[in-house]
């Protein structure tokens, strides 16, 4: 009896038909194995992984920002120099999560490398289950840059590079999956957290409001936060920008004389990292390539902006630093855009070749020692993470040697031992946050002196970017010690008594309001625009 039973003899057929009269169809194409895919997946990972980790290190100007931190968790408010407010540190937000770790954990190194990755934890985790189209993609992104010397050296640091990387991944995985709000979110954030990131991630957001005009509410709620810390410094540190803006944007340097400097970076990079500029070269054409909208498009003209952007300034003195964050942009676009049908075993091959192609035309950071040496500087640019690795490196070999050992730090614990209370240095971080708050340092280099960072330069023929030496005006010193305005040129002196109203003034004076305006928003100081044109460096 087969009652109730169906009974497959043969092939169902379509609509009846025979199935030899169907017509056939192109099979598709044999996927991986899970394990293959997961086992493929996992070995990017760990590539990544190890390479942020073999490169683990922090940088001196990292305990600038922590300085500012100590100080403002000791009462002292968010200043460098005690008594004077100054924004010293240009990521408001980064600043924010070294306050929340260094609270609980109380040790400067430990609160930024735990910091750094555990954002760049995030970030992979955001770049898998995100941002990447499939397995493939992130088995080739995450090769990639893990291949990249710069996105290796500075997903660590203690800078605000890796916070950077996760908002960015979780940017395109929310323009990936459609969650606007998480989208507009994250470009608010990335904007508290760097203020030109908006060059790259500006473009993305003109193009997403040109196609979808009603999202404008959520524009305007993602930009309240940069919107309040930009009312919050006008009225604490009465400006719009980090004191670090004037120090390095404002020098009387013409472009004629940053421009070849620009150049010169973008050469160094290509010599030491030539990962890096290939893979923003390349992820970003073959993006556009394959997925041709606005919003893509918009990607790419903010990563050009933002290069040309570099070159204006100059580039940097560490190596390749300001090339990490589009590298990682590039990167995200390209995961977004991956064909549906390359598969992982076609990605697992490219991403061997690239780690081949890399080994064979650079030294890797996958490859690189936990010992490495910094070179000579060319052009006043340098690997920083050499220089610094023996003394912050997390890996370093001479366990012996710890931060505490570094010449910086033993000047600094000799400062806040036996004084004087002030003093005039030139490299601040390490030497500053050791010195203690106690210690008032002037920084001649204009990182952190509000004054100084008003100036244009020295020398207009010996200089080095990103250390921009100010000559300091006679009587400056005197009325840094004195307390009393002691300027010889009155014009000057004019200006900094309005500055040290604002700077270091009552908080809740009135007339310092009203000062802290004119001097964010007003015109330049007619004192400040004499002074600074008798004194203009000769090129």
């Amino acid at each position: 009896m087969n009652e109730g039973r169906i009974v497959l003899d043969a092939p169902m057929s379509l609509a009846g038909q025979d199935p030899r009269q169907v017509p056939a169809t192109r099979p598709a194409p044999p996927k991986a194995p899970c394990r293959a895919r997961h086992l493929a997946v996992w070995l990017s990972i760990a590539l990544f992984a190890y390479a942020v980790l073999n490169a683990a290190w922090l940088c001196d100007d990292a305990y600038i920002t922590l300085r500012t931190v100590d100080n403002w968790l000791q009462g002292h408010g968010l200043v460098w120099n005690v008594g004077e407010r100054v924004q010293a540190f240009t990521h408001p937000l980064w600043l924010l999560l070294l306050a929340w770790f260094q609270a609980w954990i109380e040790d400067p190194y430990v609160t930024a490398m735990v910091a750094s990755l555990l954002c760049i934890g995030v970030f992979a985790g955001l770049f898998v289950r995100m941002t990447a189209q499939s397995h493939a993609a992130v088995i080739v992104g995450l090769t990639a840059l893990a291949l990249s010397k710069a996105v290796a050296d500075f997903a660590t640091s203690g800078l605000e590079t890796p916070l950077t990387f996760l908002l960015t991944a979780a940017l395109f995985g929310a323009w990936r999956l459609d969650q606007p709000s998480l989208l507009w979110c994250t470009i608010g954030l990335a904007a508290l957290n760097r203020l030109d990131t908006l060059l790259v991630f500006g473009p993305i957001a003109a193009a997403r409001l040109y196609e979808r005009r009603r999202e404008w509410r959520l524009a305007l709620l993602a930009f309240s936060p940069l919107a309040a810390w930009e009312l919050f410094s006008v009225f604490y540190y009465g400006s719009l920008v980090p004191n670090t803006a004037y120090a390095k944007l404002d020098t009387g340097l013409a472009a004629a004389d940053l421009l070849p400097q620009g150049l010169h970076y973008v050469a160094d990079s290509l010599h030491r990292d030539p990962v890096t500029l290939a893979l923003i070269a390349g992820a970003t054409s073959a993006a556009v390539a394959l997925q041709r909208d606005r919003q893509a498009l918009g990607a790419a003209l903010g990563i050009a902006v933002y290069l040309l952007y570099v070159l204006w300034i100059g580039g940097d003195f560490m190596s390749g630093r300001l090339f990490a964050f589009p590298a990682v942009v590039a990167t995200c676009l390209l995961v977004c855009a991956w064909p549906a049908a390359m598969t992982v075993g076609r990605s697992a091959a490219a991403a061997a070749l690239l780690v081949a192609v890399s080994a064979a035309t650079a030294a890797p950071p996958i490859a690189a020692p936990g010992r490495c040496h910094a070179g000579p500087a060319a052009n006043g640019i340098v690997d920083e993470r050499a220089f610094f690795y023996e003394f912050t490196g997390l890996l370093r070999n001479d366990r012996s040697k710890s931060v505490e050992d570094h010449a910086w730090v033993v000047d600094g614990k000799h400062m806040a031992a036996n004084g004087p209370p002030i003093t005039s240095q030139q490299a601040v971080g390490l030497f500053g946050y050791y010195a203690g708050p106690d210690v008032y340092v002037m920084d001649r280099l204009a990182l952190t002196d509000p004054l100084l960072a008003r100036l244009p330069i020295a020398d207009a023929t010996h200089w080095r970017i990103g250390h921009f030496e100010r000559a300091v005006p006679q009587g400056y010193w005197d009325t840094l010690v004195s307390g009393q305005v002691r300027l010889e040129d009155l014009r000057l002196g004019a200006f900094y008594h309005l500055l040290s109203q604002v700077t270091r003034g009552s908080l809740w004076d009135p007339p310092r309001w009203l000062a802290a305006l004119q001097l964010a928003l007003g015109p330049q100081d007619p004192g400040l625009r004499a002074y600074r044109a008798a004194h203009l460096p000769r090129r």
